[in-house]
């Protein structure tokens, strides 16, 4: 079933016989926002249109390979399969994680920008900055500690005081 945009037909790249569903890929991604149903069903078998652009834009909204693969009724394991078969569709859905990345970025910086603080915390944050009530160096261990001892205390009774008169008659 191929579609027609621009009066071209659209070609299906040829994938790996691995199950009794059959999987056609455009091979012409982002469609231009062209509507299809993505499962269909002929003769008993399961026929699953996956579109590059469709993927692109969920990961440019964050969902996960597993979220994508439940959009298609189909297990992440499965689509994995598909990815390795077809890696036309995982550049799709890594340039849509880093789309929709740069975007929140973006957004965040504009927010620095305006000197909004928990904006500014979290990018300092990410960054690496821990607040000095929180930082593990911070603890009482790294402060120089001084000991005094006191030889009149009874703690030792073998010292012998080099001030007393006795050690000096010896």
């Amino acid at each position: 079933m191929a579609k027609k945009s621009d009066s071209k037909e659209l070609a299906f790249l040829k994938p790996r016989n691995r199950s009794n569903d059959e999987f056609f890929v455009y091979d012409k991604g982002f469609l231009g926002g062209a509507q299809f149903d993505s499962v269909k069903s002929v003769g008993g078998r399961r026929q699953v249109y996956l579109d590059p652009e469709m993927i692109y834009r969920m990961a440019t909204v964050g969902l996960s390979r597993e979220m994508v693969a439940n959009y298609y009724g189909i297990t992440k394991g499965k689509f994995q399969e598909l990815i390795e078969d077809y890696p036309e569709l995982d550049e799709a859905y890594l340039m849509g994680m880093s789309a929709g990345m740069a975007k929140a970025a973006m957004s965040l910086e504009k927010q620095i920008e305006g000197g909004q603080c928990i904006p500014t915390i979290f990018r300092l944050k990410v960054g690496g900055w821990i607040e000095a009530d929180k930082r593990k160096d911070n603890q009482e261990s790294n402060v120089p500690r001084v000991n005094i001892y006191i030889p009149s205390n009874g703690r030792d009774d073998n010292t012998i005081d080099v001030t007393s008169e006795d050690y000096e008659s010896e």
